[in-house]
């Protein structure tokens, strides 16, 4: 039973912190006043369900557009997402943001995948091929593995520079947490 306004579901005195409407709308909430030490204004507490779902942002990588097959990625979803004559223009746009973003996820994923694993992946091969090398001479075939490793190394790791400087921007801290779906909600 909701107690009335002022009180918590405890019975304890709010005056004047919530009302019977609110308690009802947030039952698994609750807003209460802690103790003032040193002044006459007494600071609230609100404690939530803390169920709140946490959704990976979507982070567009500079270097996409230059990949091979991103153009066609990008026009495929944004074609697909038809318009719907019932849905205004906004949530038309919305919904084609959305799809492009979700198709440039999976693009990205299968395409290019983890540039920190293949970047670690290379330097092993590299690695092992130099600790060969210290033992025997190695073969063509492993001096052409060797090479490639190492051009993979470099270029992977010009990407992982790019990402983390993109990322490293103040924009990029600045925005971290301003969108979550709390500051929304």
């Amino acid at each position: 039973m909701v107690e009335r306004a002022g009180q918590t579901h405890s019975g304890k005195a709010r005056p004047g912190v919530v009302s019977e409407d609110w308690l009802l709308a947030f039952r698994n909430h609750d807003l209460s006043t802690l103790s003032s030490e040193c002044s006459n204004h007494a600071p609230l507490l609100l404690k939530t369900d803390g169920s709140l779902p946490h959704f990976k942002r979507f982070r567009f990588e500079n270097f996409w557009p230059q990949c091979s097959g991103y153009a066609q990625v990008v026009e495929e979803a944004w074609l697909g997402a038809g318009l719907d004559s019932q849905v205004d223009a906004l949530r038309s746009l919305d919904s084609k943001f959305r799809l492009t973003a979700q198709a440039l996820k999976r693009w990205s994923t299968t395409h290019i995948g983890s540039i920190r694993l293949q970047l670690a992946i290379a330097k092993e091969i590299v690695y092992r091929l130099d600790l060969a090398q210290e033992l025997r001479p190695l073969t063509a075939c492993e001096l052409a593995l060797r090479r490639k490793a190492k051009l993979c190394s470099l270029g992977l790791a010009s990407f992982q520079r790019t990402i983390l400087r993109q990322r490293s921007r103040i924009s990029f801290l600045a925005e971290g947490d301003a969108n979550t779906k709390f500051f929304h909600l």
